[in-house]
């Protein structure tokens, strides 16, 4: 029943359907809601993917027009966000690298609350995970994954997502960088540990510097407020980097590898980027 109501609600099946009515459309919300606070599928192995397609499904509602479904929609994705804070911390890497991927494709959304609402749940995410400072790490190398090397060509929705996502971000990472990560319980046993790095500190620095001369005048506001965010929470190896006479000697941003080795080995892709959203099966 759960996946009957995924299948109708998504916007692939609307043009092929019958049109559903905003009435139904908060029905199915509702249930899938309720869906997700039952201990049975909380217990269940799939709960992860359920939970990312849950999320999913309700920010690509996010677009429809009716006042009532957006206010709806609005408590359940705080349903499944509350849900995750209570789980997180028992949550493995694979499972949270499942609801990290739902939340990254919806960041280059053509809709500003989708991108807004999945920049706040990838903070979420890995600000009630076990291991902050990695997923954080794992988070940024995916941002630069979708941005870097810098070009004219990219979409500004993917410099917008990337920016807000950035701007969420950056307030934590002194504190993710200052903590120790809990490996205990991880269902990788070998998997390397990723910290954030003062490299990835510089490419956001550099990346926010870059797009502050973007011809886009809503890029260049989000520039301005991921910069001022930087600025304010920067962590101690970033402040030293900047007040350096020696500057930053080297591009960062430039001819950059495009597929890093932490994303092959997740298997990590963007197959959808130019479509702006993820097609849930």
């Amino acid at each position: 029943m759960l996946g009957w109501k995924f299948h109708i609600l998504h916007p692939k099946h609307w043009k092929k359907e019958s049109l559903t009515s905003a009435k139904d459309k908060i029905l199915h919300c509702s249930t899938i809601s309720d869906a997700i606070c039952t201990s049975s599928l909380r217990s269940s192995t799939d709960f992860p993917k359920v939970l990312g397609l849950a999320m999913d499904t309700f920010l690509l509602c996010c677009d429809d027009e009716n006042s009532d479904l957006k206010n709806q929609l609005k408590k359940h994705c705080n349903i499944c966000l509350k849900t995750y804070l209570v789980l997180g911390q028992f949550a493995s890497d694979k499972e949270i690298k499942i609801l990290l991927k739902a939340f990254l494709s919806n960041l280059v959304s053509s809709s500003t609350i989708v991108r807004r609402a999945a920049a706040s749940s990838l903070t979420s995410v890995c600000l009630n995970s076990r291991r902050p400072s990695s997923f954080f790490s794992w988070i940024l190398l995916a941002l630069f994954d979708l941005i870097l090397p810098v070009h004219d060509d990219h979409s500004t929705y993917v410099i917008l997502g990337v920016l807000l996502c950035l701007r969420h971000i950056v307030p934590h990472l002194s504190k993710a960088m200052m903590s120790p990560n809990s490996k205990s319980g991880s269902i990788i046993q070998n998997e390397e540990e990723m910290i954030v790095t003062k490299e990835q500190l510089l490419k956001i620095y550099k990346l926010v510097l870059h797009f502050s001369n973007h011809p886009d005048h809503n890029v260049i506001t989000a520039t301005l407020e991921t910069l001022y965010h930087l600025l304010k929470c920067a962590p101690k190896v970033l402040q030293h980097e900047l007040t350096s006479p020696y500057g930053i000697t080297k591009s960062l941003i430039f001819d950059v590898p495009k597929l890093n080795r932490a994303m092959s080995e997740s298997n990590f892709f963007f197959p959808l980027l130019e479509k702006h959203f993820v097609v849930v099966d």
